[in-house]
C-alpha cells in the first residue's frame, strides 16, 4: 500500500514540479503576458476587470510564482505533495488496520474464525468511520455506516469469490 501511494504521489509531485518550472520560466520571459493571464483568471472568478488587475499586480509583486501556481494550478505550499511522508503514513495505517484481523485469525479457534474476524473487522471499520467523523466534525452515523458497509461488502465479495474459486 505504501509503495502504491508513493508511486502515485511521486507522479503527482513530478507534475507539480514541471508546472512550477514552466510557470517560473514564463514569468521570467513573458511577465506582462503572465500578468494579463492572472488578471483574466480573477475576472473569470467574478472580480471586476479593474479589481482583478489590482489583485494580480499586488500578488505578483509579493510572490509571482505563488500567485500563478495557486490561480492556475491550485498549487499552494500546503498542497505540495510529500510522497515519502505520505507513503509512510499509509504503510503505518495499513499495518495498524491489519492488526485486529490478524490477531483474530491467529487467536480465534478455526470453527468460528471467519465469522468472528468478520464481526471484529466490521467493528473496527465502524470505529474508523467514527474517528473520521469526529476529526471532520460531522455527525458520525453516515461515515460509520458507509465505512463499515463498504468494508463489509468487500469482505463478503472476497469471501464468496474465495469459496467459488477454491471450494
Amino acid at each position: 500500500m505504501g509503495a502504491v501511494e508513493y508511486s502515485k504521489l511521486r507522479a503527482e509531485s513530478d507534475q507539480q514540479v514541471a508546472q512550477l518550472t514552466a510557470e517560473r520560466a514564463r514569468l521570467e520571459t513573458e511577465p506582462d503576458a503572465e500578468l494579463d493571464e492572472l488578471t483574466e483568471l480573477y475576472v473569470e472568478r467574478g472580480l471586476s476587470p479593474g479589481l482583478a488587475r489590482q489583485v494580480a499586480v499586488e500578488l505578483t509583486a509579493h510572490d509571482a510564482l505563488a500567485a500563478h501556481a495557486e490561480a492556475e494550478y491550485g498549487i499552494t505550499s500546503a498542497s505540495l505533495t510529500a510522497p515519502l511522508r505520505d507513503a509512510l503514513a499509509v504503510s503505518v495505517a495499513f499495518a495498524s488496520g491489519a492488526l485486529l484481523p490478524w490477531l483474530a485469525m491467529v487467536l480465534i479457534p478455526v470453527p468460528s474464525r471467519a465469522a468472528v474476524t468478520f464481526v471484529i473487522v466490521l467493528a473496527a471499520l465502524a470505529l474508523t468511520g467514527w474517528v473520521s467523523a469526529r476529526i471532520s466534525k460531522v455527525h458520525p452515523t453516515l461515515p460509520m455506516v458507509r465505512t463499515a458497509g463498504i468494508g463489509g461488502l468487500s469482505m463478503l465479495i472476497t469471501y464468496v469469490a474465495g469459496h467459488l474459486l477454491f471450494p
